[in-house]
């Protein structure tokens, strides 16, 4: 189980006080889930350092036959560890900057995607998650059905609900 530490928050607190041993009940937060699509013929993976367990999830499950490109948005080299997988996988690490996901969005805008039909994994704050889906669409003409987008927090909200899919614009 990963956690990752957001402030004063009941799963922050949660994490804090855990011990190994002590019981725990799981559930998803509910949404709609990602499906890799095995047949792409390559995967984009971009997030900050929230997203990397379930980016982590999508690379095992990736053919050794599939290619990945995966951009991560981190605080400092500390954050950085292998992200194992079957498949293919170009990694970028890049630093936070000021602005939360702006450096994420930087990296994205400027990867060379492959030919082929693709796939897209993205999460991140949801402001910038926008922004990069609609890139996506937009400039790079990938297909809205292609991406799957989750912005899973809000930048100066607390509590933010966790099933903002950038659809709606």
């Amino acid at each position: 189980i990963e956690v990752i530490l957001h402030g004063d928050s009941p799963g922050s607190r949660w994490a804090i006080s855990a011990k190994p041993g002590d019981p725990i009940d799981l559930r998803g937060p509910g949404g709609r889930g990602h499906t890799v699509d095995l047949t792409a013929s390559w995967h984009l993976l971009a997030g900050d350092a929230c997203a990397v367990p379930a980016m982590s999830m999508v690379l095992e499950a990736l053919p050794a036959t599939a290619r990945a490109i995966v951009v991560v948005e981190v605080d400092d080299t500390a954050e950085e560890r292998p992200l194992p997988s079957p498949a293919q996988v170009q990694t970028w690490w890049v630093r936070a900057g000021e602005v939360p996901s702006e450096a994420l969005e930087t990296a994205v805008r400027s990867v060379d995607l492959p030919e082929g039909a693709g796939q897209v994994f993205l999460a991140c704050e949801s402001g910038i998650m926008r922004r990069i889906r609609q890139h996506l669409i937009q400039e790079r003409g990938l297909t809205p059905a292609t991406l799957h987008t989750r912005g899973y927090w809000k930048a100066g909200i607390v509590n933010y609900p966790d099933h903002d899919y950038g659809q709606d614009d």
